[in-house]
């Protein structure tokens, strides 16, 4: 995917489309989210390969987003079916739901393409039902199946991990698969409250990924870790009543480690 460079100034990102390479986000800090104040050269926008229009405004959010989904399992979703635990992105830090995907033993309802059942166990990793969009990938709009795959950890410890942390358990983050109680790497520009000192009140926040609409080819990206401040995100829909009030579609990215909602053209 393309590099997108830029610098805020005066609260418009000014990007540059460099040539290949991921997009990634800087270690601790920010821009003040939607304030207008500089954050100097070498701001980096944590988007997926399609480039954003130069001068696209940051349009402060109105909201100051909880750091943290739950305080305990008995906030997240419950169900016969489905258990959702109340889980830190990292030890000591903000907490999210997380899905307790259990072990499968039998078969999918798309038998064909399963790699494991109670019949075939997994020679590395366990058996667990995955969700696949291949080959476009989750935005790619050409079709998924749920079926039964051999998922293993690709990560033990931040070590491992050289632009993140090793995330929690059954936070499964991948653009063609998701789904399984494994670790993965999970980006990060910040590991803690600490490292967010740009604005009094930061907090190191899992920013919510997924498609975004309104990038040309609904590009995927990541959730990863960044620092929320006032006025900022942590989903999409903390920009909804700003930019509706000017009439103009937002997607909270990560900018320059902060997350902050931005102006963008809506796919043609």
């Amino acid at each position: 995917m393309p590099r997108l460079a830029g610098v805020v100034a005066g609260g418009w990102i000014v990007l540059a489309l460099g040539c290949a390479g991921s997009v990634s986000s800087k270690v601790g800090g920010g821009p003040e989210a939607g304030a207008g104040a500089g954050a100097g050269a070498g701001a980096d926008v944590a988007a997926g390969g399609a480039a954003l229009p130069a001068a696209t405004p940051i349009i402060p959010s109105g909201v100051q987003p909880a750091a943290s989904d739950c305080a305990t399992d008995a906030d997240c979703p419950q169900s016969t079916t489905s258990i959702e635990n109340c889980t830190p992105v990292v030890a000591g830090g903000n907490y999210i739901c997380i899905h307790a995907d259990p072990p499968v033993t039998g078969p999918s309802s798309d038998r064909p393409h399963d790699e494991c059942d109670g019949t075939r166990s997994c020679a590395t990793g366990t058996c667990y039902s995955v969700s696949t969009s291949i080959p476009r990938g989750i935005c790619g709009n050409g079709g998924g199946e749920t079926i039964n795959a051999c998922r293993s950890d690709t990560c033990s410890s931040d070590a491992d991990c050289p632009d993140g942390v090793c995330g929690p358990r059954g936070l499964t983050l991948g653009e063609f698969e998701q789904g399984g109680a494994i670790r993965q790497c999970l980006k990060a520009a910040c590991s803690t409250d600490a490292d967010c000192t740009q604005e009094p009140g930061g907090a190191c926040a899992l920013v919510a990924g997924g498609c975004e609409p309104a990038h040309v080819g609904r590009e995927f990206i990541p959730a990863q870790l960044a620092c929320v401040y006032a006025n900022g995100c942590r989903r999409d829909s903390d920009c909804d009543a700003a930019c509706a009030a000017i009439s103009r579609p937002c997607e909270c990215l990560v900018v320059d480690g902060a997350a902050v909602c931005v102006q963008v053209s809506p796919s043609p």
